[in-house]
């Protein structure tokens, strides 16, 4: 069980990471385009469109997290436990990306920075929704004996 958790922990950082590597190599080539600026889009809609974005998928995460942790079996045998914990894991950590990863291509399309602030913001967000051994030792009312298994 315990490599079962660890490849749940090891998936988040992996798909942080390659959040944050995309974003990087964007910036580095919105920068070398002369005409890259850090602004508010033009018109007042397009400006909206990315804290909307973010904030429906950050919403969006948390409430898929509120309902599998309604599901969540605490009665059941520790590999299904962890096997929910990695479904949960990885359905609210694709919504929140998926926002993320809009925000750095809108930054590639429109040459706009702005579009990266956004970005971060949604890196926050996945960061507050990072999966940990005490989360799911709350969630999934683990035993004495379940944690030790884990931690082994």
């Amino acid at each position: 069980m315990k490599n079962e958790f660890k490849q749940t922990i090891l998936l988040y950082w992996a798909l942080l990471a390659g959040q944050i590597i995309f974003a990087l190599v964007v910036v580095f080539m919105t920068k070398s385009n002369t005409d890259a600026a850090l602004s508010w889009p033009s018109g007042s809609f397009p400006g909206v469109i990315g804290p909307v974005v973010v904030l429906a998928g950050l919403m969006g995460a948390r409430t898929v997290n509120q309902m599998n942790m309604k599901n969540a079996p605490e009665n059941a045998p520790l590999p299904e436990k962890v096997s929910h914990f990695r479904k949960s894991v990885i359905m609210r950590s694709a919504l929140i990306e998926g926002c993320n990863l809009f925000m750095v291509v809108l930054t590639l399309l429109d040459a706009n920075l702005f579009w990266i602030l956004c970005f971060a913001a949604g890196i926050l967000g996945f960061w507050f929704f990072k999966p940990t051994l005490e989360e799911f030792s709350e969630n999934y009312k683990l035993t004495y004996q379940d944690l030790q298994e884990i931690q082994r």
